[in-house]
This record gives structure tokens, C-alpha cells and sequence, in this order.
């Protein structure tokens, strides 16, 4: 005779370290998110573009992983009969979750000059222009922080629906962040062609380098990788 009760607490036991394993990978995932975000923080704050563009690569890469499809495995085995009940009566945690956008038209316009007496204006105007699109890849790298947690906890409630709806977010991010580089990019780019100081030290850098370029060419030793 076969015992049914021991078979199935072999698959509770199984069952339960699986959804200890994926929840210990997705923790894991989250903590790398909360990390580019505190590091990406710096990194907009020195204009340094290069870090920047890279954590919103890494951002990107994480949300594409498999990690992602562990989600919806997660909530697929916390959603058994068991838990059901929990699941149903569970208050959704992603139903307010959305992704910020920014597009080029929603920034302040650039000041006109009208005489030397009006150049503070335009860089302000600048600034401003730069402190949105900066603002605004922070509060992506928030959102992502925000969904993968609203994923997570609502997978592990059993709560399929929202946590895949957290998912499909998730997804939509990597080209936003595209986007919100691309225009504060271009922002850094008019800071620095007012002046490269606007841009402290890696203004300074840029400009440094430019020089250097500019050396080499006159003198026709050009550049060599």
C-alpha cells in the first residue's frame, strides 16, 4: 500500500525549499537593485555619465534575467489550495504601482536672453531642465525597487494576477530608463556648452580631454588605440 501520507509531506517538504530557494534569489535580486539606486544617486549628483548609463545597463539586465520568471513560479506555488484563502483575502499590493514618464515637451523651457545681463536666466533655465531628467532617473530606479518588491510580496501571497502585473511593469522600465538617459544626456550637453564648468569636475575632465585631443590633431601624431 502506498503511504499518500508520507508522499505528500515529501512534497510539502520539497515545495517549501523551492519557494525558500527562489524567494532567497529574488531577496538577492532586490538587494542589487537597491544598490544600483544608492550608487546611481552619486553618480547623477557628479554628472557622470558614464556610471550612469552603466547602472541603467545593469538595472536593464536584471529585469530581463530569469530572475523575473521566478516570480510568477513563486506566486504558482504559494497559490495551492493551502493558501488560497490567504491570497484571496490578501489586500492587493501592486494595484497603484505605475512607471513615471518624462518626455522632452514636459520640461521647462530654456530662457531667451536678451542681453548679457539675462546669461543666469538661461542657466538656470538649463539646470532646471537638467535637475528634472535627473529627478526623474531616480525615481525609476525607485519604481524598480518598488515593483520588484510589489512582485515579490504579492507572489508570496499566491496573488498570481498581481504579481504578474508587477512583472509586465517591470518590463517596460528598461526602455523609459533609455529614454530618460537620452534627455538628461542631452541636458549635460547643453550645461556644457554654456560653459564646462556647469559640470564641476567632470566638465573639467571633458574639457581637459578635448584640449588634449585637439593637441594631437594640430600636431598630426594622432590617436592611437
Amino acid at each position: 500500500m502506498v503511504d499518500v501520507t508520507a508522499e505528500e509531506a515529501d512534497h510539502d517538504e520539497e515545495r517549501a525549499q523551492l519557494i525558500e530557494a527562489i524567494q532567497d534569489n529574488l531577496n538577492g535580486v532586490y538587494g542589487q537593485i537597491a544598490d544600483l539606486g544608492s550608487e546611481v544617486d552619486d553618480y547623477l549628483a557628479e554628472y557622470r555619465y558614464d556610471e550612469v548609463k552603466q547602472s541603467i545597463e545593469s538595472l536593464s539586465e536584471l529585469i530581463a534575467s530569469n530572475s523575473v520568471d521566478e516570480v510568477s513560479e513563486l506566486a504558482d506555488l504559494c497559490a495551492d489550495a493551502g493558501d488560497a484563502g490567504r491570497a484571496a483575502e490578501a489586500h492587493p499590493v501592486t494595484d497603484k504601482l505605475q512607471i513615471p514618464r518624462l518626455l522632452a515637451g514636459d520640461l521647462p523651457p530654456v530662457a531667451e536672453p536678451t542681453g548679457d545681463e539675462d546669461y543666469d536666466e538661461v542657466v538656470d533655465s538649463l539646470r532646471n531642465r537638467e535637475g528634472r531628467c535627473n529627478d526623474h532617473i531616480r525615481k525609476l530606479f525607485g519604481c524598480a525597487e518598488r515593483l520588484w518588491e510589489g512582485a515579490t510580496d504579492a507572489a508570496r501571497l499566491g496573488q498570481a494576477r498581481q504579481a504578474n502585473d508587477a512583472v509586465r511593469l517591470l518590463r517596460q522600465l528598461p526602455a523609459e530608463l533609455s529614454t530618460a538617459y537620452s534627455l538628461w544626456e542631452r541636458c549635460l550637453v547643453d550645461l556644457y556648452n554654456e560653459n564646462p564648468a556647469h559640470l564641476g569636475e567632470m566638465g573639467d575632465m571633458v574639457r581637459g580631454f578635448e584640449v588634449w585631443l585637439t593637441g594631437r590633431q594640430k600636431d598630426g601624431s594622432g590617436v592611437t588605440d
